[in-house]
């Protein structure tokens, strides 16, 4: 299920493109959720910080903020796109987000797992720089068949998630120094 996008991305893509099913959409989703939440109490096992209850927390706080991640994604990538011109719903923003989360995932655990070996930092970083750019690639490559655009929308819809992402971080951040802050202005004046 998850390997063809390891194998053959292209058909992987091809193939979500003909059969529309969400459900295997879902799956990878779930599975690369999953990925990263066993990544992250790895990593927290690995810096000697790990009780139960944390990695069950951490499991689960990154399980969660993963699938808000890409639900969220999935419905700002449809939006960016059909507004640039493409053709398509939901499941395409959903599985081009999914697809491209998949090898992230993948590369994330295994440079977590390599990372552990003395002196193999380097290695670690060549594994999740080879599979963060499979991972983009594609992004690109399913927005551009999914929603039956040109490479140059696909990359502005990309631009357009990030942009959205980092403004919307900016804004949640400046709000809550506002609000930090407005308790102290009423006690001057």
């Amino acid at each position: 299920m998850c390997f063809d996008l390891f194998k053959n991305p292209v058909k992987a893509i091809d193939n979500a493109k003909k059969k529309k099913t969400m459900g295997k959409t879902i799956g990878i989703m779930i599975a690369s959720a999953i990925v990263f939440g066993l990544s992250v109490v790895i990593l927290l096992a690995n810096m000697g910080i790990m009780t139960s209850i944390v990695g069950i927390g951490a499991f689960i706080g990154v399980l969660l903020l993963t699938i808000v991640f890409a639900l969220l994604f999935g419905l700002i990538i449809q939006i960016a796109a059909v507004t640039l011109g493409g053709k398509g719903t939901y499941y395409e923003g959903l599985t081009a987000i999914t697809y491209a989360l998949w090898p992230i995932s993948v590369g994330f655990i295994i440079a977590v797992i390599v990372a552990m070996i003395p002196y193999a930092t380097v290695i670690s970083a060549i594994i999740f720089a080879v599979l963060f750019a499979m991972g983009l690639s594609i992004l690109y490559r399913a927005i551009k068949e999914l929603f039956k655009t040109d490479m140059i929308t696909a990359f502005v819809a990309v631009s357009i998630v990030i942009l959205a992402l980092f403004v919307g971080v900016y804004m949640t951040l400046g709000f809550g120094a506002i609000g930090n802050f407005m308790p102290l202005m009423t006690q001057i004046v």
